[in-house]
């Protein structure tokens, strides 16, 4: 992985068209998931994934933000109307840099529907691909998570 992801924050955009806090990344640990432009099965799954993972760390939850990058305004919507009821906590942004410059472009060395850790100074530093077994995916997530928090001094 590629060191600092802030470069790219100023291209992020809310479902409003608010350009994204210049600190997004700054002194929370954030689980990113970068969306395809159709958020179908898998990606819903890794959605509801990310939910139960923050959820199981407990009282850790409020040291890790879930991030969800749409390539686009209009994915961005139609995320917003899917996922806002049951996932408050996620926050939605649409990628709206150029080609080139985008969270895609960043994060190219990620497999599809993966969830990437980015630490509390904006550093991509860690890579969850998918796996099929679901329960597995789950429990290593947690585990990894649960001994990097014990060890972060950031609160």
């Amino acid at each position: 992985p590629r060191s600092t992801l802030f470069p790219y924050t100023t291209l992020f955009r809310s479902a409003e068209g608010k350009p994204a806090a210049a600190g997004l990344f700054k002194g929370k640990w954030s689980m990113v998931y970068l969306a395809p432009a159709d958020c179908a099965e898998a990606c819903r799954q890794r959605v509801y994934h990310s939910r139960q993972i923050r959820t199981a760390l407990d009282r850790d939850a409020r040291r890790l933000q879930r991030v969800y990058i749409a390539p686009d305004a209009a994915a961005l919507a139609t995320a917003k109307a899917a996922f806002s009821t049951e996932h408050p906590d996620l926050l939605l942004l649409a990628d709206t840099g150029a080609p080139g410059s985008r969270a895609a472009d960043f994060f190219k060395e990620a497999p599809a529907d993966a969830l990437l850790m980015v630490d509390p100074l904006g550093n991509w530093f860690m890579v969850f691909p998918p796996k099929s077994d679901q329960v597995a995916d789950f429990k290593g997530v947690l585990k990894d998570l649960k001994k990097l928090l014990k060890q972060s001094q950031v609160d």
